[in-house]
């Protein structure tokens, strides 16, 4: 990938669950789709997870040191400069304020902090992401710091790509397919409890039940023993959105996978297994898209609600709700904060030409033009009506969010045949983000599918340092030029190799 690197630090394991591990990896998945390259920086993480992680094209780097320790934040530090990280987003209970104060981020990586309990999640962050239907959570300090921005709210719900694809379908008044599913752990049992007390139901010999145990549950745990012929025992799945779509209604605790299941409009009830789960399940009740089951805190735990939750109009009122509650963009929206924008490219017109004006004459760019000289406005409009009507010229705007990021050009050369000559400029306030490689890469793909038999050429001022990198790192090659010696010439070619 040639965009820019987002390093996560985030831990699982039997006690601590996986859930900070599967809420960033919807981040991982919309910056890797953006060609951006993410690691996984971790101290704790069973085997079957670091599959699923790696398997969704992230890197691993497992550190030696004991989690949310001096020696962790001092590992980690080092790695953020190894791997040249835009930034470094954390996700982790123990990942304290004091944590963060250790941690030595490279001038060039920003933080971003997941955070569930406000102010105190968090220490000097660039951002903060409260990934909830609202915000459960004080956060009025961050009005203070200009420097750190918010993200709360069900606009930033984290969902991964498997869960989007799902389509919401009717909900009937009672259900037929049940999936209960408490986590990648699963602790306190509550995955017994709820299966238990389902058992001792009247209806429950008409219910189809599979019950999802994670990855760091134990072997001797108490679901191992339960027996009966339409309980299905699924183990450590790949995907949950296979087992979202099969479900109508669903069981697990007021967490992340309540909000996936709140997006695909699965009436659910709650079980809370942690202190940290107050709030959503607070939240979710409010706005009546769950019903809450049991406290599994408690000694004695039972069920409560469960009639209502199988076999009841209001399932239909729920599901209804909670549909219409999060549009599934969230991850969309937090890599657009953090400055990693969609890349689109598209035709230049005449009304492009006040911006591409302002490119040209920017004196970044003019300074790494062969002419240095500032473009007049009426020998620009001249130059543009020329390109555009040339037909060896193929002039793209680079676009994200509407926003107009710079230009990418080519001429074909009318001296070599089957060749075309590069040039790009960018919008000053892109040009810090490290999107230029990426950029190339996608233009070159663009331009090949149009020529596939042309050659792309850049000429570029040898004092050019960071341009030649930038050429470099889009697979350009130096292809020395025996009559310009005094540029730097390179080239790249419509192959796999190159």
């Amino acid at each position: 990938m040639l965009g820019p690197t987002l390093a996560i630090r985030a831990d699982a394991s039997h006690q601590g669950g996986t859930g900070h591990i599967m809420r960033t990896l919807a981040i991982a998945q919309e910056w890797i789709t953006r060609g951006g390259t993410c690691v996984y920086i971790s101290a704790t993480l069973p085997d079957a997870i670091r599959l699923r992680v790696e398997s969704e094209n992230c890197e691993v780097k497992m550190l030696s040191s004991s989690p949310a320790s001096s020696e962790d934040a001092k590992k980690t530090s080092s790695l953020l400069i190894e791997l040249k990280a835009r930034w470094l987003l954390i996700d982790g209970y123990s990942f304290t304020p004091e944590y963060q104060e250790l941690l030595e981020l490279p001038a060039r990586t920003k933080l971003a902090v997941m955070s569930d309990f406000g102010c105190n999640d968090f220490y000097e962050p660039d951002l903060v992401i409260h990934s909830n239907i609202e915000a459960t959570a004080d956060y009025s300090k961050l009005a203070d710091d200009n420097k750190a921005i918010l993200l709360a709210g069900s606009d930033y719900v984290l969902l991964r790509k498997e869960i989007i694809e799902i389509q919401s379908k009717p909900t009937n008044s009672k259900v037929k397919n049940l999936l209960i599913t408490m986590g990648g752990s699963d602790p306190r049992e509550a995955s017994f409890l709820a299966c238990n007390q389902i058992l001792k139901h009247s209806d429950h010999q008409n219910l189809n039940i599979k019950i999802v145990l994670g990855a760091a549950y134990p072997a001797d745990g108490s679901m191992h023993s339960v027996e009966a012929s339409n309980i299905e025992l699924v183990y450590s799945p790949p995907s949950m959105g296979k087992l979202y779509e099969w479900a109508d209604t669903a069981i697990c605790s007021p967490s992340t996978t309540a909000l996936e299941l709140a997006y695909c409009g699965l009436p659910t009830g709650l079980i809370i297994t942690a202190d940290n789960q107050e709030k959503i399940l607070q939240a979710m009740l409010e706005k009546k898209i769950a019903f809450q089951l049991s406290d599994a805190r408690n000694e004695q735990p039972e069920l409560r609600h469960l009639t209502d939750l199988l076999d009841s109009d209001q399932r239909i009122e729920m599901s209804n709700r909670s549909a219409k509650l999060i549009d599934g963009k969230g991850t969309k929206r937090i890599c657009d904060a953090m400055r990693f924008p969609d890349i689109r490219l598209r035709l230049g017109t005449m009304e492009d030409s006040k911006d591409l004006h302002h490119w040209t004459n920017d004196p970044v760019t003019r300074a790494a033009s062969f002419s240095s000289d500032p473009i007049p406005w009426d020998n620009h409009i001249a130059w543009l009506e020329k390109q555009l009507s040339a037909p060896d010229t193929t002039l793209l705007i680079i676009e994200s969010c509407n926003e107009k990021l710079g230009v990418v050009r080519f001429n074909k050369n009318a001296e070599t045949d089957g060749e075309s000559i590069i040039s790009i400029s960018l919008d000053s306030e892109c040009r810090s983000l490290g999107l230029a490689p990426l950029i190339l890469a996608i233009a070159a793909e663009y331009f090949f599918a149009q020529e596939p038999q042309q050659v792309i050429t850049a000429w570029i001022k040898p004092e050019n340092i960071a341009s030649i990198k930038t050429f470099i790192r889009a697979n350009y090659k130096d292809y020395p030029s025996p009559t310009q010696p005094d540029q730097v010439r390179m080239r790249l070619t419509n192959t796999p190799s190159s």
